[in-house]
């Protein structure tokens, strides 16, 4: 008896809490807009267009300087994008799941990490 409820409470925690999901981001904040994911991803691409200084430079390993690129990861189930904040320096990460298993009426984004 006492293992069927260690066994029963252990499965209802699995099945009710994020931080058990592999490949989810439990500690996020997360935000849901009324329209396609690929809608969302080119409304990005536009503003990053139209406001450069919101774009991550980086120094890649070749030496050369140029944009973080947004992109697809953790196997093209999330697309990972990038704005820095000169005002305060921070560099926020963000990510779009984009599996098609989720519904695709409405798309949610993921503040993943601030970094300075």
């Amino acid at each position: 008896m006492k293992h069927r409820t260690l066994l029963l409470f252990v499965l209802s925690f699995i099945s009710s809490c994020d931080l058990i999901i592999s490949g989810s981001y439990p500690y996020s904040e997360k935000y849901t807009f009324d329209i396609s994911r690929e809608q969302l991803i080119d409304k990005i691409k536009e503003f990053k267009e139209k406001n450069p200084s919101y774009k991550v430079m980086t120094t890649f390993e070749n030496g050369e300087r140029g944009e973080l690129p947004d992109r697809m990861v953790t196997d093209s189930m999330f697309y990972g994008c990038f704005f820095y904040f000169r005002d305060c320096q921070m560099t926020v990460n963000c990510v779009i799941n984009i599996s098609k298993e989720i519904s695709s009426n409405y798309t949610t984004i993921q503040l993943v990490s601030v970094t300075k």
